[in-house]
């Protein structure tokens, strides 16, 4: 097993992790290079111990050692094998679970130019950039997530991709606006989610995302990361979600039934922006 080796890495941040209020995540976890190596890190709370496999043929799987007792692990790698892994979580009980590790692509980032139209109050293309996408990171499908909480210590996005513990994804605070971005893989159209918000004092919320493309009907709540350059699909009930719907639709008082209701281009469709 791989000794524990800390490079870098400081009290404070071991502390701000495990106790979920860190807003750059990817300063612990995900890969980094140190000398002729790389040292890669998870936080899985739930796992009894974690290996890393070396995605290729044949895998590779190295022991991840724990760092923390919460569940902060590492593991020491040469630096080609830190290049396209994934962790196998092993709970308590024998069950395992794989995961790509979301610290090892690039966060979407929050532009400059965005940023400062976004502050003035003239941004009109805020639907493409906050809300979750679909994407394509380094040859990886996943979907990106942004949200804006200028108040918030921490946030976490949660869904069925991660049994809904906003210990698993932090996201990383991009500029001075408070906008929290991540990409994560292997997350596609149609998964639920919503943003686990921890308060200054705190307090943690569970929030919908204000910009999804799709909700969850009710009684449900959840947001659903939707493709909203895609033709409608059925869903696995046999119910497609509607097409663009305005706020004028919704002013008008009409009667909708659907699995889930999709929003665009509101601009277009409404004389009130």
């Amino acid at each position: 097993m791989d000794t524990p080796a800390r490079f870098g890495l400081g009290d404070d941040d071991i502390e701000r992790i495990v106790a979920s209020r860190h807003d750059a995540p990817q300063r612990v976890l995900g890969p980094h290079a140190t000398g002729g190596s790389a040292i890669v890190r998870a936080f899985l709370p739930s796992a009894d111990r974690v290996y890393l496999r070396v995605r290729g043929e044949p895998p590779r799987d190295r022991v991840m050692a724990r760092l923390h007792p919460a569940g902060l692990f590492e593991a020491t790698v040469p630096p080609a094998e830190a290049r396209d892994y994934e962790f196998l979580a092993v709970a308590a009980d024998g069950t395992v679970r794989r995961r790509r590790d979301a610290y090892a692509f690039a966060a979407p980032v929050f532009a400059a130019e965005d940023e400062r139209r976004f502050v003035a109050g003239r941004h009109d293309g805020l639907f493409e950039i906050l809300g979750a996408h679909p994407a394509c990171v380094d040859g990886t499908e996943g979907a990106r997530f942004a949200v804006w909480a200028p108040a918030a210590q921490r946030v976490s996005v949660v869904g069925t991709f991660n049994a809904w513990d906003g210990r698993c994804h932090p996201m990383i605070r991009s500029g001075a606006a408070g906008v929290w971005t991540l990409f994560v893989p292997d997350v596609g159209a149609g998964a639920l989610y919503k943003y686990e918000i921890k308060t200054a004092d705190g307090g943690l919320f569970l929030k919908p995302d204000p910009f999804a493309g799709l909700a969850e009907p009710p009684p449900g709540s959840a947001s659903l990361v939707a493709d909203l350059g895609a033709p409608a699909e059925p869903s696995a009930g046999g119910a497609s979600p509607l097409p663009a719907l305005s706020l004028k639709a919704w002013e008008a008082g009409r009667s909708l039934s659907a699995d889930a209701i999709a929003f665009k281009d509101w601009e277009a469709d409404t004389p009130y922006f």
